[in-house]
């Protein structure tokens, strides 16, 4: 964390701000299609109307997508971005009250590199899931091309905001020591 900073004030800017991004509507197709292929993943596991929890949701446009699919869906976000409380609650991984076994599948699309300790994140996760649940994990890759091609330019890298950075390897051991066994591994340019 950046000294004088806040976890919080750290998103108040860029990306992060409570104003949607600059050509943010101009990105709708391709955020549409991000998001009908991540509910392709999530349906191989669970198909609707499988209970989902979107952590980390932002704005909420995943959890809307994921509900006209025909999911029970609902999503959480610690920062004020969530415009619809029906939709986004406000809460971190940490405070969030979901009951243990009540989910059938989460997402954390881009959110483990926000945390302190991931690891912790992921055992909560998994208490809420119910036997046989599934979890849809998004991070950027360190050992990626572009993250090579970048360098210290690399988008994602996004510090102070992005606390910890992955590779495939190193985020399969995690999963594998917080409980989960890993179906699959696909990369996304």
């Amino acid at each position: 964390m950046t000294v004088g900073q806040s976890g919080q004030e750290l998103y108040g800017t860029g990306a992060y701000r409570d104003q949607a991004p600059r050509l943010y509507r101009a990105a709708q197709p391709v955020l549409g299609l991000f998001d009908r292929q991540r509910l392709s993943y999530l349906h191989a596991l669970h198909p609707p109307p499988a209970r989902l929890l979107d952590a980390g949701a932002g704005r909420g446009r995943f959890v809307t997508a994921a509900r006209a699919a025909g999911y029970d869906a609902i999503g959480f976000d610690p920062s004020p971005r969530g415009a619809d409380a029906t939709v986004v609650r406000r809460a971190g991984i940490e405070e969030a009250q979901i009951d243990q076994g009540s989910l059938d599948l989460v997402s954390v699309w881009h959110v483990l590199e926000h945390l302190d300790d991931p690891g912790a994140a992921l055992e909560r996760i998994a208490s809420w899931l119910r036997p046989g649940g599934g979890l849809l994990v998004g991070v950027p890759n360190l050992a990626s091309v572009q993250a090579r091609i970048g360098g210290e330019r690399w988008y994602h890298l996004d510090v102070p905001r992005h606390r910890m950075h992955f590779t495939a390897a190193g985020l399969q051991a995690l999963l594998r020591r917080c409980g989960f066994g890993v179906l699959r591994t696909h990369h996304v340019l």
